[in-house]
């Protein structure tokens, strides 16, 4: 129980060294290595995971909900901002929710407001969209 204890704690202390709190909004800003792909740009980290044979890449936002719950996620789980952060690891603007629901948000960002998703929580409107460009300001 001791090694599973470590290995949460040691997890925890990974992200948030690389996290930074946004101050006009609630949300916790990874400022590691992010994905190479066009925008939305999300976090990128190393980890070696209970069912993992060696260390591999994982989305920091799904490594973050994991080290909150102390569990690992089903890979078919979908992980919603629901900020719309995409660089956001804060565990409670985190949702795991089916595909369909996830990429409703987007629509929601689009559009400014949202129309609710079922039983999903609604989004979270009123938080500043963090850029790579912005997060570039910060530190240049």
């Amino acid at each position: 129980m001791a090694d599973k204890v470590d290995f949460w704690a040691l997890l925890g202390i990974k992200i948030t060294d690389k996290c930074i709190k946004c101050l006009n909004s609630e949300c916790l800003i990874w400022n590691g290595g992010i994905t190479s792909s066009s925008p939305p740009n999300y976090g990128r980290i190393r980890a070696k995971l209970p069912s993992d044979e060696k260390s591999k890449a994982y989305l920091v936002h799904r490594v973050a909900l994991m080290y909150y719950m102390k569990s690992t996620l089903n890979a078919r789980d979908s992980v919603s901002h629901l900020c719309n952060n995409s660089l956001c690891v804060k565990p409670e603007h985190l949702n795991i929710e089916p595909h369909s629901t996830n990429m409703e948000r987007r629509t929601c960002l689009q559009f400014g407001h949202c129309n609710g998703h079922g039983t999903e929580p609604a989004c979270i409107f009123g938080t500043y969209m963090i850029t790579t460009s912005f997060l570039a300001s910060i530190y240049s």
